[in-house]
């Protein structure tokens, strides 16, 4: 019997220990305050701590954290464990009929960057539609841009894999254009269309006139474009042309700002914690080198046809860093990491062309070596 009280007393200690150290993850004096939010959150751990052991784990804090901020239709004494999906579908859904897949990607706590206004408004999505809500109730919220139409709703509805809100958005506007899959895919990772934006009627109209040009537009394209609309705006009808037209003004615009930002920042650029690799593959070496001085990175740029030098800010302020992937010594590929998230976000060969066999086994090689995480790009 005094065996089996040690073992029970050994296994509480073991499930408190796991709790401390989530809690510390999420600074617990903020947590523990006397105040409705923080009293949720310290009881949506308890009540995973009771049930759900498994879950206790700091990669749950962010998704948690968002439950607390949205109501709930359920009392939390009456869940009985069943894993995190379960517990959000006690708390917010209390419809029978399956909700938009998309919303659940608040559950991957791994994947990339979104910003927390999106997951919230992802939670808030979830909260509404789970209790009855439909995407018109959420238009008229604001938490879909109200330049949405019925099809690009009912699109929206049918997405069944989890991703953020945005690329949803994008993926349900093409859709209701009458586009391909891939340009809403490619639309949803561009840095300008990748959130919900104030000027959404703006860039519903861009969408659907990408959508009718899509065949004469390449996916490696798409960011490049993206970028010269949004700098364009001031005409207002950039898109009137054909996009082949337009395509064409895009390169030379990148080539003239190439020239024209090509050195703003003297002396070294800001070094980043990742170091660079050799690798070998058949016959080949290859190396992944990082670029240090303004001078390499506007040779990077002018060798590969982009628009490297233009991220010369983002390097000196710590946001990104830049890596060349070459081959026997000849540039092939250039790398931005994101150091916040430690992800790789883009990687263009010349002319922004996408990465191609032994050079997509050479950044994933790397980035598993230096501990990076790679997302589609």
């Amino acid at each position: 019997m005094r065996r089996r009280l040690c073992t029970l007393h050994a296994d509480v200690l073991a499930r408190q220990v796991a709790l401390d150290a989530v809690l510390k993850q999420v600074q617990p004096l903020r947590y523990l305050r006397p105040r409705p939010t923080g009293r949720r959150f310290v009881a949506l751990f308890n009540a995973l701590d009771l049930f759900e052991p498994g879950e206790v784990r700091p990669g749950n804090t962010r998704p948690l954290n968002l439950l607390v901020r949205v109501p709930w239709i359920r009392p939390l004494q009456t869940w009985r464990g069943g894993g995190l999906r379960s517990l959000f579908d006690h708390l917010l859904v209390g419809v029978r009929y399956p909700l938009p897949g998309f919303l659940w990607w608040i559950l991957e706590p791994d994947r990339r960057l979104m910003v927390e206004t999106e997951r919230l408004r992802a939670i808030q999505l979830l909260a509404l539609l789970g209790s009855g809500g439909s995407l018109r109730d959420a238009q008229k919220c604001g938490l879909i841009p109200r330049s949405f139409s019925k099809k690009a709703n009912h699109a929206l509805w049918l997405i069944s894999d989890p991703q953020p809100v945005g690329q949803a958005l994008r993926s349900a506007q093409v859709s209701a254009f009458g586009g391909p899959n891939w340009l809403g895919t490619a639309l949803g990772a561009t840095r300008h269309l990748a959130l919900v934006r104030s000027d959404e009627l703006w860039w519903s109209r861009v969408i659907h006139w990408l959508s009718d040009g899509a065949v004469h537009l390449a996916h490696h394209q798409v960011q490049p474009l993206v970028d010269y609309l949004h700098q364009q705006r001031n005409g207002q009808h950039v898109w009137v042309r054909q996009v082949t037209t337009v395509v064409r003004s895009m390169v030379e615009w990148h080539a003239e700002l190439h020239a024209r930002r090509a050195i703003y920042h003297h002396g070294p650029l800001p070094r980043s914690r990742f170091k660079g690799a050799n690798l070998v593959f058949g016959e080949h070496r290859w190396t992944v080198h990082e670029i240090r001085t303004s001078h390499e990175l506007v040779a990077e740029g002018a060798e590969l046809h982009h628009c490297v030098a233009t991220y010369q800010g983002w390097i000196v302020h710590g946001r990104s860093a830049i890596f060349s992937l070459r081959k026997e010594g000849v540039r092939r590929i250039t790398v931005e990491v994101r150091l916040a998230e430690a992800t790789i976000v883009q990687a263009r060969g010349h002319g922004n062309r996408f990465p191609q066999g032994f050079e997509k086994v050479a950044i994933a090689q790397w980035a598993a070596k230096s501990g990076l995480r790679v997302v589609q790009y």
